[in-house]
């Protein structure tokens, strides 16, 4: 197995993110975006995971908000959630 996971540490060499991510960063306004198998989420950058990765993509943050793009599999269809979230994670816009 040659897999590579990454994992994010302080300024003191102190690990503050898991090194299980495929991916991490960019970071932007104190939020650091990770990628977790083909999904991406978010994680501050004081090390606590603050939007769990369960968006096929996402952008960093730029002015508190970030576009992302969700699947859900309803009843075997496949629907797509896509607009802006907030650094909670809260939708404040979504494409109808």
């Amino acid at each position: 197995n040659n897999l590579v996971y990454c994992g994010g540490v302080n300024v003191d060499g102190k690990l503050i993110i898991p090194a299980k991510f495929n991916q991490i960063g960019p970071s932007s306004e104190g939020m650091i975006r990770v990628n977790e198998g083909n999904l991406f989420g978010f994680w501050s950058s004081n090390g606590i995971e603050k939007i769990p990765s369960v968006f096929v993509e996402a952008r960093v943050f730029i002015n508190g908000i970030s576009y992302v793009k969700k699947q859900i599999v309803q009843k075997g269809k496949t629907i797509v959630e896509e607009g802006y979230i907030d650094i909670n994670g809260n939708f404040i816009w979504k494409k109808t």
